[in-house]
């Protein structure tokens, strides 16, 4: 299955998206360095924003 390309400022917006939460929460994005080398929002924009639905659940108090 061939990925789709975000647009430009979709994923200008996606990876401001997960620098606040990465500095919400205090974390160093070398940590998560391996994962963001290999998905670094070049899949479709649901599985970017889907991962970092995740990403604010696992760390936010909504459980």
């Amino acid at each position: 299955m061939p990925s789709i390309t975000i647009e430009r400022p979709r994923a200008d917006a996606l990876r401001a998206r997960r620098t606040e939460i990465l500095r919400q929460w205090g974390l160093d994005e070398r940590g998560f360095a391996p994962v963001l080398e290999h998905r670094d929002l070049h899949g479709d924009e649901w599985q970017a924003e889907n991962e970092l639905d995740g990403i604010e659940f696992v760390l936010g108090d909504d459980l």
